[in-house]
């Protein structure tokens, strides 16, 4: 479409941190939390107005695993605390080693816990570039109401989930063709249920039910929060009006919230989620197909006979470019427990893949497995690393390490990282990684279980 020039200018420096942090997602608040307090001066830059990205925006009624399957907890420090904060505040459950939330909630302790350590951040901002000196990140060029400037930091920790900064920034990266990337969703919260009828359509139901099906014989309160009802519909559901197969979000499905007058409802759409018009038709694709999952359950389900729409928030999107780091998690290593000497945080999450033609495939995972340090720093770059859903991992091991619990524990890991490296000039690659470990143990993290777990002592 051509090109024009555009004059050279001088813009300002906005702020000045030790540790930038960009995004205020999953990762990326927990990231600056645990920056703020190994010490640093913290700057948290997020495009949106509120903290907690995907573990709030996409209603996300749980958060993966904090457990793997021996019944091991491998995650815990700061995760856990934002956890255990949803909890006392009567908005989670978390029991059997599984947990429950209520979404909406999770923006005030994420902002809680940002204002308590310290950590300042800027809503309402985007970030498009950066600021380099050679191969060294020294900051990020900004937009908001405010204009353009620049945010300078000693080290900065990309929390994007699309590596936006390492790729400004040159590094290399891997993306999966869009053919073969996993499906963006539009996801809504309904209210007006009666659960009380759903959950007796549920139990006398229970041969039209698919396997995943939780709380199902929980006796229900009368008011206030209690355990999620979740029910699945086999894929031989047939279509109310044309009696085809009918799949709606990633098949049919009821999960009722905590609030159990809500539930969470979704729209699936195929897209590369790098593409502009893409995201924008995805919004609107993702709003019918969300709409059709309710419309299927008011004339399925008796209790949603009244339920209607009250919140929807941006796209959740599963996968786009992965970096290509020092070191790069496959498949094999997840599935075979890999240990790595520079470890820095722990995952057991299964593998959850939602396909083009709403196809969803999950297969769990025995034990647990290290994420080095290593596949958090993108080749050929200083003063930056990579937290979330874009470490360095393969397409197929990245629908295991997606999980929000283990984002959470890899922006636990690069916020203590980015703050130590911050008090030697930014450089991650020259901290020792017995220091970083360290830190993280003092801050309660999980590196290890059993026999290992002495190792990092």
């Amino acid at each position: 479409m051509g090109t024009v020039t555009l004059p050279a200018t001088r813009i300002p420096v906005m702020a000045e941190a030790d540790v930038v942090v960009v995004g205020g997602g999953t990762s990326g608040f927990i990231a600056a939390v645990a920056a703020a307090r190994t010490g640093a001066r913290v700057l948290l830059v997020e495009k949106a107005g509120y903290l907690g990205g995907c573990t709030t925006a996409p209603y996300n009624t749980g958060l993966s695993q904090f457990f793997d399957s021996d019944g091991n907890q491998i995650i815990r420090g700061l995760p856990w605390e934002f956890m255990k904060r949803m909890e006392a505040d009567g908005n989670a459950f978390l029991v059997e080693r599984r947990n429950e939330i209520w979404p909406v909630w999770t923006r005030k302790v994420a902002l809680d816990m940002m204002e308590e350590a310290g950590a300042d951040f800027l809503f309402h901002t985007w970030t498009s570039g950066v600021v380099k000196d050679g191969n060294a990140v020294r900051g990020i060029i900004v937009h908001n109401k405010g204009g353009t400037g620049a945010i300078l930091g000693k080290c900065l920790v990309d929390a994007t989930g699309d590596a936006d900064i390492a790729a400004f920034a040159g590094a290399p990266f891997d993306m999966t063709e869009v053919e073969h990337l996993q499906q963006v969703s539009c996801d809504y919260i309904a209210c007006g249920v009666d659960h009380f009828k759903v959950l007796e359509w549920a139990r006398a139901n229970k041969d039209r039910l698919d396997l995943r099906v939780s709380n199902i014989d929980v006796e229900p309160k009368l008011s206030g929060v209690q355990r999620m009802l979740t029910i699945v519909l086999p894929h031989n559901a047939k279509d109310p009006v044309t009696g085809e197969p009918y799949h709606v979000g990633v098949m049919p499905t009821v999960k009722l919230c905590i609030h159990r007058d809500a539930v969470r409802i979704q729209g699936n759409s195929d897209i590369n989620p790098l593409d502009p018009g893409a995201l924008t038709r995805a919004e609107a694709n993702g709003l019918r197909g969300a709409l059709k999952h309710l419309q299927y359950l008011r004339e399925t389900i008796p209790g949603f006979e009244d339920a209607y729409i009250v919140a929807q928030s941006h796209l959740g999107v599963r996968e786009t470019r992965r970096i290509i780091g020092d070191y790069v998690l496959t498949i094999d290593d997840v599935r075979g427990n890999a240990r790595f000497a520079d470890v820095v945080a722990l995952n057991c999450r299964g593998l959850d893949y939602h396909l083009k033609g709403t196809v969803f495939k999950f297969t769990g995972l025995k034990g647990h497995h290290d994420v080095p340090l290593r596949a958090l720093l993108p080749q050929n770059v200083e003063n930056l690393l990579v937290a979330g859903r874009s470490i360095a991992c393969d397409h197929l091991s990245q629908a295991s390490l997606r999980g929000a619990a283990t984002c959470l524990a890899t922006g636990h890991a690069a916020g203590v990282a980015a703050a130590l490296a911050a008090k030697k000039g930014g450089v991650v690659r020259e901290v020792d990684i017995r220091e970083i470990q360290k830190t993280l143990i003092i801050q309660d993290a999980v590196l290890g279980v059993g026999d290992r777990a002495r190792l990092f002592e």
